[in-house]
């Protein structure tokens, strides 16, 4: 089964992505296809299985004076 798994990070920022990264590779094991789509945040990604990045860029709009 080919499978994509979706989350914002792709370094262990929390416990979801310790259990994520653990989950990926044992469907691997298991002989499933699988890949992470995340955001790119211009760190050195944790996981080293197939992913997709985007890069996400920020833009401030300044708000009018009430």
């Amino acid at each position: 089964m080919r499978i994509l798994y979706c989350n914002k990070y792709d370094y262990p920022f929390s416990g979801t992505e310790s259990y994520l990264f653990d989950l990926i590779h044992r469907m691997d094991e298991r002989g499933h296809e699988t890949a992470l789509f995340t955001m790119d945040h211009r760190r050195l990604p944790a996981f080293t299985g197939r992913s997709y990045r985007i890069r996400v860029s920020i833009s401030r709009i300044p708000t009018p004076a009430c």
